[in-house]
């Protein structure tokens, strides 16, 4: 029953190791001027994706000739859209509810202009905008449903109930309170913040965090222990307990190994869980939606992407050789990163993710139901015996196989016909080496792959 595209797929698989830069592939990218980058990605869905572009003329003055992105075919296609009269002003975030609505923050980067910025709001996919806030400069922003929205920079703080038609700000006595000389840091925007539920978690130069449990009316302020000098680049969580904070810059050293900081209990409390990762300057760090712990960091100073599936206390790198500037995932196996040429800024790109190497997490695997889920072994790493968990979506030939880093198969699991629904086996690795190996799901012609670790 087996095909003769399994060994080549094993051998796709094994490259992982040597050659990881093939875990993102190319799209065709919309036609930008040159020195533009491409940041503030947002992924809604599988198809629908937006972000944000601008000039990067490091050495002269922001010039501000925004562009706002936008697929709905998962990125086949892209479109670059010139919203009128916004020359003069950067795009700082997006936040997009579906491929019609979304909101951009603006803010001018000049030192006068009739325009300071503002909040721009469109229900038709970018044909037309309409201005929600005028000559107000703005950063952070995120809805919690299609009504209730805030908005939040290092001057103020405004929430909204009717979908930004109007905007309160919230009192000073409420709001977040910073130290003389503390803000908050663009870097790219999307990944900077993180929301879970009704709570929202901005970061500052000065190594804290802001946090509201009530969709922005209150705040409490947090220290992250050893990273008083440093300035956090991107707050990412997985739940309303679990997240990273990561910095790659230092307010008086300037570009510093990345330090990952890490919170099990909101966000009251933070630990050093990596001093010093040196392989990539982590400015965005984005949480993959369907995995127990996985979370992909990008850098745009020193080049590369690494992610860890233990909430960062290991990492495992892919390419060190593109300089990426914004990340979004929606599930395991979707995901998108951009990407500039350096040190000339003269190209920018978009890579899509294309593997399912990354480690599902089994107990939502109800929330992907268009594909065979091979769900990610547990205990793990495994010491003799484990569990696999997964999930056929149509009836027909079923094998579950194991193979070593050379491409031998070494067990074999299931092969027989089995009717769809959720299943468990086991994976018995008494007599094996410990070391890598690979397991793989042929699902009735789907196939699907993920590396395990046999421990001795």
């Amino acid at each position: 029953m087996y095909t003769k595209r399994i060994p080549m797929i094993i051998l796709l698989v094994l490259l992982f190791g040597a050659q990881a830069s093939s875990q993102w592939l190319p799209q065709e990218t919309p036609s930008l001027p040159e020195q533009y980058m491409i940041y503030s990605m947002k992924a809604v869905n599988k198809d629908v994706v937006w972000a944000l572009a601008d000039t990067t003329h490091a050495l002269g003055p922001a010039v501000g000739f925004p562009r706002v992105l936008r697929t709905t075919d998962g990125g086949t296609t892209w479109t670059a859209i010139r919203v009128p009269e916004t020359d003069g002003l950067f795009f700082m975030d997006v936040f997009a509810l579906d491929e019609f609505t979304a909101w951009i923050t603006s803010n001018c980067m000049c030192q006068s202009s009739d325009n300071l910025g503002g909040i721009l709001h469109t229900t038709d996919g970018g044909e037309t905008w309409t201005e929600q806030l005028h000559n107000i400069q703005t950063l952070f922003i995120h809805f919690f449903t299609g009504l209730v929205g805030v908005e939040v920079n290092s001057w103020s703080v405004k929430v909204t109930d009717d979908g930004g038609q109007t905007w309160e700000s919230i009192p000073v006595e409420n709001r977040p309170q910073y130290k003389s000389g503390e803000m908050n840091i663009l870097m790219s925007s999307s990944n900077a913040m993180a929301a879970v539920g009704d709570t929202i978690w901005v970061p500052t130069s000065m190594g804290r965090v802001h946090r509201s449990t009530d969709r922005g009316h209150h705040w409490d302020v947090v220290s992250i222990p050893s990273m008083e000098s440093r300035i956090i680049t991107s707050l990412a969580f997985r739940d309303g307990l679990h997240g990273l904070a990561i910095s790659c810059l230092d307010n008086v050293a300037g570009l510093a190994a990345t330090t990952v900081a890490r919170t099990t209990d909101g966000g009251v409390n933070w630990e050093i869980v990596q001093p010093a990762i040196s392989q990539v300057s982590g400015t965005c760090l984005a949480y993959v939606p369907g995995t127990a712990s996985t979370f992909v960091m990008v850098g745009d100073y020193l080049p590369g992407t690494a992610y860890t599936t233990d909430d960062g206390a290991s990492w495992s790198y892919l390419d060190m050789d593109k300089y990426h500037t914004g990340v979004s995932f929606v599930d395991p196996m979707t995901g998108w990163t951009s990407c500039i040429s350096y040190p000339s800024y003269k190209n920018n790109y978009i890579q899509t993710w294309h593997s399912g190497l990354l480690d599902i997490d089994p107990g939502s695997a109800t929330n992907m139901t268009d594909v065979s889920l091979l769900g990610g072994c547990y205990p793990h790493p495994v010491v003799s015996q484990t569990s696999i968990p997964y999930r056929l979506q149509r009836s027909g030939w079923v094998h579950l196989t194991i193979y070593d880093l050379l491409g031998r198969r070494v067990r074999t699991l299931i092969d027989q016909n089995m009717n769809p629904g959720r299943y468990t086996t086991q994976f018995d690795g008494t007599g094996l080496p410990a070391g890598r190996y690979v397991l793989l799901l042929d699902a009735a012609g789907e196939v699907h792959t993920r590396m395990v670790t046999l421990q001795r």
